[in-house]
């Protein structure tokens, strides 16, 4: 299943910094930031401040994550891999 994550956080939380590490844990090579609704595509991460209205594909899975949960997500990765080395 093709997948699309929507990062929703306010200003000034992260959400641009944390980019690449959002990217590399939900596997999505494409970002768009500052999203504020429309048509969704596969493999993408969008950055936005608030949801809007979107129109999503029948073969895309949407995961929409609050951005203190995406935080914790990837802090918990980056432990994960620190134990394994």
């Amino acid at each position: 299943m093709n997948k699309a994550v929507v990062i929703v956080g306010g200003p000034g939380t992260g959400k641009t910094q944390l980019a690449p590490a959002f990217m590399d844990h939900f596997n999505c090579p494409d970002v768009v930031d500052e999203w504020g609704g429309g048509r969704v595509a596969p493999h993408t991460l969008y950055l936005t401040q608030q949801i809007a209205m979107m129109e999503v594909p029948e073969d895309v899975e949407l995961w929409v994550v609050e951005i203190n949960y995406a935080k914790r997500l990837i802090k918990a990765q980056d432990a994960d891999e620190r134990k394994i080395r």
